[in-house]
Order: C-alpha cells, then structure tokens, then sequence
C-alpha cells in the first residue's frame, strides 16, 4: 500500500505582505530625503541671494556718497574711487566668509525718472559729467555647492545681486532784475495786463476787483513763498496734500491756485513771526475770489518746469522750507500757465494825443519765470526770465492831414504865381494812415547751477559751494510801418522808410506853347521827398559767462540740516551780469531831391528847406513821442515784469543735501 504524499503548504494572504512595508519605508525615505536636500538647497539659494543684494544694497549707499560729490573731500570721486568704496563696504558689511567668489562691476551715472516723476531706472554717464548722482553696483558669485545636485543641475551656476543708490545736493536760484521800482503811473501800466490775464471772459465784476496800486504791486514783490508754504496752504483748504510730490500732482483751476497761494501766504505770515504783511495776504485771496475761471485745471509743474519731480522725499522735505519765488511772480507765472501754454495778446494803456496821435500797447506774454530748484546740470537746475513781446501801436492820421495841408499852402503860394508862365507843381501827401509800429521781442534770459559741492569740513568750513552761469537777456527792437490798429497789432510792414509827402516842380516849357510844341525856355523838372527814416535795433546780449562761487550760507537747526544763502552786498549773491541798457527806438526825417538845374534847382532847394522845417515842426510831436518810448513807456513795464535788458542778476537762494537712497534693487 502506497502511502499518499502530503499536499503543499501555501502562506496565508497576511504572511505573504510580510516586509513589503519595509520596501515602501525604504522608497518614501529617499524622497523624503531628496525633497528634504531640496528645501535646504532651496533655501540656502535664497539666504545667499538675500545676503548678496544685502551687499550690493550697502556698498551702493556707501559708494552714492562717493560719486555725488558729497563725501568727505566734497568732490566728485572718480570710478576707481567709486569701485573702491565698493569694496571697502564689502568688507565693513560681510559675514565671515561671506565674500568668498564674490565679483563686483560699478558704473557712475545718475537715476532716470518719468513725467510724473517716477524713477524709472538708471543711465550710465562718463566719471566726468557733472550731471551724475547715481552708482550702479552689480555683485555675481557662485551657488552654494548642492546637497542633491542630481536634482538641482539645470538651475543657474552664478546668483546676481543689483542695486542703484543716489544722493543729490540740491540748490534753488533765480533770475530777474535786480531792481523793481514802481510807480503809481507804472501799477497804473500793468494793472491792464493783470486784468487780462485775470479775467479772460472780460467780465466787469473781475475787471473791476483788479486795480492794484504802487504798494500792492511792491507787497505782493517782496513777499516770498516756500514750496512749504504752498504745501500748508493746500491742506488749510482741506486739499490732501502730505509732500511735494502730492502738491505737484494737483490739477486746479486758475481761481483755486490762487486760493492756495493766498492760504500759503496766511501760513508763511504764521510761521515767520508776519514776515508777509497781513495786506499781501488779503490782497491775494481777494483775487483768488474775484478771478474767472477758463474752466481748465493745471499743474503746479507746469508752472515750475518739473521742478521737485526727480527729487527724492527727503531732499523735498528739506526744501519745503526754503522759500524760492516772490508772490508777485508767481501770481503772474500762475495767470500765464492757465491760458494752457498758449502765448496771450493783452491790450494794455491807450494813451491819445490831441491832434498828433492814438497809441495802444499791446502785451504778448509767452513762458512765465520760472525759478531753478535741481541738482547740478539737471534739466530742473534751469531758470529763465518771462518771455515777452511789446508792441506798440501809434496812429497818426491826424499829423498826416495838417502835413498835406501846410505844405500846399507853401507850394501854392510860393510857386502859384509861376503857373501862368508854365511852371507846374504837384504836391502829394501819403494817402493812407500813418501807421508806425513798435515791436520789442524779449528772449528770456537764462540762469544754470553748473555745480553744487556739497557741504564738508574739507571745503568752504562745511558750508556748500555753487557755480553759477547766466547770459542776458536780448531785446530785438523793430520800427516799420502797418496796415490797420484794429482789432488786434497787425504785423508790420518790412519797409524801415515810410515816405510822407512830394513835391513835383516842372518847368521844362516856361513860356508860350502851341500844342504840344514848347515855344519857351527848359528849364528842368525836379521832385523833392520827405519821409520818416524808421530805425530797428537789437540790444545785444551777453553770451553765457560762469559768475563767482556762492560760497555764504546760514545753516538750519533741522536733521537734516538746509543751507540758506545770504545776500549782503558784499558777499556774491546777488550777482548781476552785464549793465542794463535801455530800448531805444529811432525816429527821424529823410529828405531826397531829384534832378533840378538853374530856376528849379533854386526852387528845389528853397523847397527842401520849407518842406522839412514844416514837417519837423508839425512831426515834432510824434518824433518825440516815439523817441521816447524806450525810457517812458518800454523798459518800466520790463523791469515790472522782473526783465532787465542788458543785464541778468542771479539769486541763490539755499541748498539741502539727502542722505543716500536707494533708486532700484533686482533681487
């Protein structure tokens, strides 16, 4: 008997998964760990990246003070000493080791902002161009060495830190004439073109509220107004202005501005102990309420040429302080800027002369004045004088009638006997109206901050040092004739010579005459002329010439500290180039003969001096009127609009200086 053999065992479904959780422990271990090496790699990549762009931020600061001029000898360093501070700051800034592999590269230039006055970046300038404030400082090194470099072998072998860093000094200046003196005849000259520019529908309520006097006009002069006073006059109205920023971002209406200037003004009569009279105050507000409104809202930028918009927040925190435009200027540049940049035609005074002439003065005011307020060789470092356009317009017609009518009393008199021997005459009088027109086109003169050195003990006892350059202002001064006075000045005829009056003697058949056939004696023709000899001038300006240091300051209390520079006679500020020249205008009379021998010569020239000693008798008059409009009537309404010609007078005003900033990172 076979005995059956014993079947198989089988292990039981639980002893078969026995050690499988052992493989899974095993396989989710490593990917923990890898994901573990990850997340340090991960994060020793961004502790490293974080340290090099704290590097690059420190020795961007430390070397701004270098490349800006503002360091310790107060001149602009050169890029080896820019990349040596780099390194300096390097050393002075680094964790133990932290340098290891690290490589620096510098550039020396100055940051870039946009039209509203955000910094856009930077932009590389040569190590001896003025207009650099700026460094820009990248650092490369390699990556930490990986835990798990399997995973992490596509990423990036080097890590790179950026950063661009900037200090300015910043100086505020005008230009103008160095004196204002006005009159109740002068206020009386400039109070039309206030109304003008006031009142632009021409309505009887606003025209009426202007009428300033001769002490208005000097209160409203001497009352000056800080970008910090503004600021306060602005939040007085319940405007949300914090900055310098927040005020030039402001689009208000003519009527509106004023009312912030005049809350400026009340601010800086506060602030100041009434160093603004309470009168310049009122007198301001009072136009802020009469004023029309064109319905168009503007920016106070466009008034300041951008000024404050490329600076940073602290250097316009210093300088809200410092006062930088008279009222008065301002006043007007404000009225100018709201006619939307367009040049405005004011009608001015009329001013009649029984018997002689009509003359109207016309006012074309383009561009206001704006102050400089900018670091050295900006385009915001640049203040000009008002552009301005004079014209004068005289009508004469009347000079012109008594002229034709003397002058053939003359003739008809003295030579009428002569007719019935045959010895004709023909006397002619200009026809048209005698027109004669004055232009004085007036570029505006031009001030610039060449260079600011900023304050240290090295140089000037710590006090700040700006160079200044100015050229004068050109007036070019035309005299021609013109068509018509009205509505408006019409352009001027390009003749200089406007021929007034002839006489016409013919004596060639004195005598009998049968027909067309002289039986007499020829004896000639000749023509005498009389006209006005009109003279256009230029008053030459002087080309752009550097003037002394501007070395005087008075140093605030304020962290930070500003500088206001003083103006005592004998200390360069102000400073006035040139001589001022006066706008002359040149009248005269012209007289020309032609042909004439014998009896008509000798006629001619008893004629010759007739005719003229009548016409200067009855020109008189108008020559003199002419003559005279330089020293009457053109240079006082100049001067009153702060344009001297011949000469331009430069006015520091302060200086502030920021601590370093940082322009941009890339992190």
């Amino acid at each position: 008997m076979t005995t059956p053999s014993p079947r198989p065992s089988f292990p039981s479904p639980g002893q078969r998964q026995r050690g499988a959780a052992a493989v899974f422990a095993a396989i989710a271990l490593i990917a923990m760990l890898a994901m573990m090496a990850l997340a340090i790699d991960v994060g020793r990549l961004y502790f490293a990246q974080r340290d090099l762009q704290r590097l690059a931020n420190l020795s961007a600061l430390d070397a701004a003070r270098v490349a800006s001029g503002c360091s310790a000898d107060g001149v602009m360093g050169s890029l080896a000493a820019v990349s040596a501070e780099v390194q300096s700051s390097l050393q002075r800034n680094r964790d133990a080791g932290s340098l290891t592999g690290i490589s620096s590269a510098t550039e020396v230039g100055r940051k870039t902002v946009d039209a509203a006055g955000a910094v856009r970046g930077f932009e590389a300038l040569g190590e001896t161009d003025s207009k650099r404030n700026a460094v820009e400082v990248t650092l490369t090194r390699q990556t930490p060495s990986r835990i798990f470099p399997l995973i992490s072998s596509g990423a990036s072998k080097t890590l790179t830190a950026v950063a661009v860093a900037s200090q300015q000094a910043v100086g505020g200046f005008t230009v103008g004439s160095s004196t204002v003196t006005l009159s109740t005849r002068e206020s009386a000259l400039l109070n039309p073109v206030l109304r003008a520019l006031l009142c632009p529908s021409g309505g009887a309520s606003c025209e009426a509220g202007i009428n300033l006097s001769a002490a208005d006009y000097q209160g409203l002069a001497g009352a000056n107004v800080s970008l910090g006073d503004l600021i306060g006059g602005a939040t007085s109205l319940g405007l949300d202005v914090d900055s310098v920023a927040d005020l030039l971002a402001l689009q208000l209406s003519l009527p509106q501005w004023l009312g912030v200037l005049g809350a400026g003004l009340e601010t800086a009569t506060t602030s100041t102990g009434a160093e603004v009279s309470s009168g310049v105050v009122g007198l301001v507000q009072g136009l802020a309420g009469t004023t029309e409104s064109n319905g168009g809202a503007f920016g106070l930028s466009e008034l300041l040429n951008g000024t404050g918009v490329a600076l940073s927040g602290p250097v316009d925190t210093v300088l809200t302080t410092v006062p930088f435009v008279d009222a008065r200027s301002l006043l007007l540049g404000l009225a100018q800027t709201a006619s939307d940049g367009n040049p405005l035609e004011v009608e001015g005074t009329g001013l009649d002369i029984p018997g002689v002439a009509a003359v109207k003065v016309y006012l074309v005011v383009g561009d206001p004045a704006r102050p400089g307020l900018g670091s050295a060789g900006s385009e915001e470092a640049v203040a000009t004088t008002q552009q301005l356009t004079l014209k004068i317009r005289i009508a004469a017609g009347s000079v012109l009638t008594g002229l034709k009518t003397a002058i053939e009393g003359i003739v008809n008199g003295l030579l009428g006997v002569l007719g019935a021997v045959g010895v004709n005459t023909t006397v002619s009088v200009l026809s048209t109206d005698l027109n004669i027109g004055v232009d004085v086109g007036v570029t505006a003169a031009e001030a610039r901050l060449d260079e600011l050195q900023c304050p240290t003990t090295a140089i000037n006892n710590g006090l700040p040092v700006a160079r200044l350059s100015t050229n004068a202002g050109v007036a070019t001064v035309r005299v021609a004739s013109f068509s018509s006075s009205e509505p408006a000045p019409a352009a001027l005829n390009a003749s200089t010579n406007l021929p007034l009056a002839s006489v016409a003697i013919d004596a060639s058949c004195v005598g009998a005459k049968l027909g067309s056939l002289c039986l007499g004696v020829n004896l000639g023709t000749t023509t005498q002329r009389l006209g006005l000899q009109m003279t256009s001038a230029d008053v030459a300006s002087h080309s752009n010439t550097a003037l002394n240091d501007v070395t005087r300051y008075t140093v605030s209390t304020t962290t930070p500290p500003y500088y206001t520079a003083e103006n005592p006679v004998s200390n360069m500020n102000p400073q006035t180039l040139g001589s001022p020249v006066n706008a002359a205008v040149t009248l005269g009379l012209s007289s020309t003969t032609t042909g004439g021998t014998g009896l008509t010569g000798l006629l001619s020239g008893m004629l010759s001096g007739l005719v003229n000693s009548l016409g200067s008798g009855l020109l008189a008059p108008l020559l003199t009127l002419v003559n005279t409009l330089g020293s009457n009537l053109i240079n006082p309404v100049l001067n009153l609009l702060g344009v001297q010609l011949g000469s331009a007078t430069v006015t520091m005003i302060g200086v502030g200086v920021d601590q370093p900033e940082l322009v941009s990172t890339d992190r």
